[in-house]
């Protein structure tokens, strides 16, 4: 089945507002994830030299670096099963939740365990984020803006970097930990108002949702669904 609009067959544009806002809003937590990967830049050298509350040493410095990356493999692989029964947009807004523990068990650890568990737990995020982001907004975008909504992601992954690099550069880590919530708290606040894509829509049989949807991303009251191709 294939989404057919104005903008499709070259008659004219809507308002696409609500894609560029759904771009930005669903990469919050890109950047977000990658603060988390940046994170150890600033902050291991703090932990391993005994100048916080409590130190590590340079193999637990190692460990809490990478420990990341496996939660992120089994997040992405979760989120590939499930992301077709929950939708894109549902779990995007689920990935928030653990993104604030995360950030709030760095910021409140008195040991190493709580860091392990609380940035294993930012690598599931990040598996998922990494999953059902980048395929939400290929299912929303225009053609004609498709490459314009995915190089937002890029661009958070390297906002993230610098971001935590700043940070590092003038807070202390826990208050790091505590301002870094504000991303996903503003994912979670704003992203509930996107609507899910038309692409899960058509595939839960909703063609009526999903052109409300349709409707809502291209601004415009003429779209409809062509057959031919199956979602």
């Amino acid at each position: 089945m294939t989404i057919i609009s104005k903008d499709t067959v070259g008659i004219s544009r809507g308002n696409r507002i609500y894609q560029y806002i759904a771009a930005v809003t669903a990469n919050l937590g890109i950047v977000c994830s990658e603060m988390h990967y940046g994170w150890p830049s600033p902050f291991g050298p703090i932990l391993t030299n005994g100048t916080y509350t409590f130190s590590i040493s340079s193999e637990e410095n190692s460990w809490l670096t990478v420990i990341p990356l496996i939660g992120a493999i089994i997040g992405a692989f979760v989120t590939g099963q499930i992301v077709d029964i929950f939708g894109g947009k549902k779990l995007i807004i689920f990935s928030s939740l653990p993104f604030v523990v995360s950030w709030l068990m760095v910021g409140f650890a008195k040991s190493s365990v709580l860091m392990f568990i609380g940035r294993f737990l930012a690598g599931a995020a990040d598996g998922l984020s990494f999953t059902a982001v980048p395929m939400y907004l290929g299912e929303i975008a225009e053609p004609s803006i498709r490459g314009l909504l995915a190089c937002v992601c890029p661009v958070c992954i390297v906002l993230g970097l610098l971001l935590i690099n700043i940070c590092g550069a003038y807070l202390p880590l826990d208050t790091t930990a505590f301002v870094s919530t504000a991303l996903p708290v503003l994912l979670l606040i704003t992203f509930p108002w996107m609507p899910e894509s038309p692409y899960f829509h058509l595939i839960k049989g909703d063609v009526e949702a999903a052109r409300r949807s349709l409707r809502t991303f291209r601004g415009t009251e003429d779209v409809d669904f062509g057959a031919g191709q199956n979602p």
